[in-house]
């Protein structure tokens, strides 16, 4: 199994935080992002752990990670970070994909980890009341998610204007099963050949999630409730578990 973290954003809006290091490495509860994560990975004897990086990736000193750096994290988002790796798309490793800028309890990763599908993402159902604690209007940032009755993802990451469209939200942690990492990167050359490149080279993992859903890839959804914290703003480092 292989892990990944995407983490070449600049996290503008963290700042002063992020004024002289990268996201992944402002503390909470006096302990890094990363740490936090890198943590997680110790616990549930995950070793091989690749870090895509991009700016003040300097400030990055981790052994026992693997550093790639994305050098148009200026321009570029998510999916361009992720595919840095293609790689390890070899049909040899699962591959845990997790957000730089997130942490979670280690039984949220390891209800991941367990899971028998070829593609798998975990959601919170209990979206809602942390939404609540970081914004006034839940709506204007929450995205669509739909769910088929035996829990697999029929829409993901789109505006949505009601509540009934969202059964959960993406929290940014993802695996994906080594029968199919080659059959995924089919799907990234296929695109990469079809549009232009600036057209797919912001796109973000929920927007691939969807072109998968398009292609009739199966994406089961790993519910959780909370136990998760995602740091955007200053004001989500005040928040608890």
């Amino acid at each position: 199994m292989i892990f990944i973290i995407l983490a070449a954003g600049k996290g503008t809006r963290l700042y002063p935080l992020t004024k002289k290091k990268p996201k992944c490495l402002v503390k909470y509860k006096g302990k890094s992002i990363l740490d936090h994560q890198l943590e997680n990975c110790k616990k549930l004897k995950i070793q091989k752990i690749f870090l895509v990086c991009g700016y003040k990736s300097n400030k990055i000193k981790k052994k026992n990670i693997i550093k790639i750096k994305n050098k148009e994290y200026k321009t570029t988002n998510m999916l361009y970070s992720l595919f840095k790796l293609k790689k390890l798309f070899d049909g040899n490793n699962d591959l845990i994909i997790s957000y730089g800028d997130i942490i979670y309890k280690n039984g949220v990763l390891k209800k991941l980890i367990n899971s028998k599908e070829q593609l798998s993402t975990v959601i919170d159902t209990d979206w809602y009341s942390y939404w609540k604690l970081r914004m006034e209007n839940p709506l204007e940032d929450a995205e669509s998610l739909k769910l088929s009755k035996e829990y697999y993802i029929t829409d993901i990451g789109n505006k949505v204007k009601n509540l009934k469209d969202i059964k959960g939200q993406y929290i940014g942690l993802t695996k994906i099963s080594k029968k199919i990492t080659k059959e995924i990167l089919k799907v990234w050359v296929d695109m990469n050949k079809r549009n232009k490149a600036n057209k797919i080279d912001n796109l973000y993992i929920t927007d691939f999630l969807r072109i998968l859903i398009k292609r009739k890839f199966k994406i089961k959804a790993i519910p959780v409730k909370r136990g998760w914290l995602e740091f955007d703003e200053p004001s989500d480092l005040k928040i608890k578990f």
